[in-house]
């Protein structure tokens, strides 16, 4: 065979190869999109959006008005030093340290609310371990006074992709949630450092998850399905939420890229 005749097949292959479920792992020949929005309708949807490069607020808006808004403060770093939390329940500062020994990974942060006179007063301090593959293993809460409030384990992983969270408060278990994953891309794992919440630790997308409260028999279930563009990213999801009748109620998302 030419060099020419090879160079055609190979020119070939790269056109017609799509979504490959047994290498979904490698990256697409660009650089990795980024999310904008996963949008209901015009007044439900969530949006990312980011300031040289950088991913810098986040917004989900419900019936038309925005209920929770992220902003982040890199201050000159490359990962954010905080963020400003907002929801209905009030303003929060949540701010980031890390640990320069394991390649700059959490390693605590300090949880403000903002009072009546604007000012920032502590609330919490969060704490983070991680085992030898730089997983995160256990999210600890404690009070002011440096009491264990809140224990969350993450005991169980599976191709990088959380199975298993446990809640644990002072009078003991008290939350069990199980997961169940696809194989294709999360596009929020492509904000992983930056956004710190456990939906941006998963490299795969959720299919179901399933969580346990007091150890009642059932809770409740969520279930998605996704359709994804050629580089196995998903471009929609059906989110179901099930009951012990069975599905109560749904909604699709789409999602935009930039």
């Amino acid at each position: 065979m030419s060099k020419s005749s090879l160079a055609v097949l190979i020119i070939m292959f790269l056109f017609v190869s799509g979504c490959d479920d047994n290498n979904v792992d490698s990256p697409p020949t660009y650089d990795p999109p980024m999310l904008s929005k996963m949008i209901q309708d015009s007044n439900n949807y969530t949006s990312f959006q980011y300031e040289n490069g950088k991913f810098s607020r986040y917004e989900q808006v419900s019936k038309g008005k925005v209920v929770t808004s992220i902003e982040l403060n890199y201050n000159g770093a490359e990962k954010p030093q905080s963020e400003i939390y907002l929801a209905e329940s009030g303003e929060f500062l949540k701010q980031y340290y890390y640990n320069s020994s394991f390649d700059g990974r959490l390693d605590s942060m300090h949880y403000k609310i903002k009072d009546e006179t604007g000012s920032y007063q502590l609330i919490a301090v969060l704490k983070y371990s991680y085992d030898g593959a730089n997983q995160l293993i256990k999210k600890e809460q404690f009070s002011i006074t440096n009491q264990l409030a809140l224990t969350t384990d993450y005991p169980f992983y599976f191709n990088g992709n959380i199975i298993e969270k446990r809640l644990t408060n002072p009078g003991g278990l008290s939350e069990v949630t199980t997961s169940k994953y696809d194989n294709k891309i999360n596009p929020l794992y492509n904000l992983k450092d930056r956004l710190n919440y456990e939906a941006a630790i998963q490299k795969n997308n959720v299919i179901s998850r399933r969580t346990v409260r007091n150890s009642s028999e059932f809770s409740s279930e969520s279930r998605y399905t996704y359709e994804y563009d050629d580089s196995c990213y998903p471009i929609s999801r059906t989110v179901s939420f099930v009951t012990s009748t069975g599905i109560d109620s749904a909604y699709v998302e789409t999602y935009q890229y930039l």
